[in-house]
């Protein structure tokens, strides 16, 4: 599990879960957000295929979005936050590794 990131044509930015792609996983990331990176839901918008929540985390907002073909990443216009998401990204890994060691998996 890592994260790799991503700059788009446009300017936007995209914070991949290498390895944490499925749909189960995207459950798994959003509670750790929430739970361990105090961020909050502002909006939930679920297709048949793919999920985007809008989060917010003090003052900055972010997508966390759910892809069938691209996996779970964080989505992000502004480049300012860019390595706040990474940090984010990162301590959500962390805190799924240690769950995992804890329980004898990893």
């Amino acid at each position: 599990m890592r994260v790799a990131t991503v700059k788009n044509d446009d300017g936007s930015y995209e914070i991949y879960f290498i390895k944490l792609g499925g749909w189960n996983d995207f459950k798994l990331i959003l509670n750790t957000l929430i739970e361990e990176g105090q961020c909050s839901v502002v909006e939930e918008r679920e297709m048949v295929t793919d999920k985007d929540v809008l989060l917010k985390l003090v003052d900055d907002t972010f997508l966390l979005s759910h892809h069938y073909m691209m996996g779970n990443y964080l989505f992000t216009q502004d480049s300012k936050i860019v390595p706040l998401l990474e940090q984010l990204a990162q301590n959500v890994i962390n805190c799924i590794k240690q769950k995992l060691i804890v329980k004898g998996l990893l």
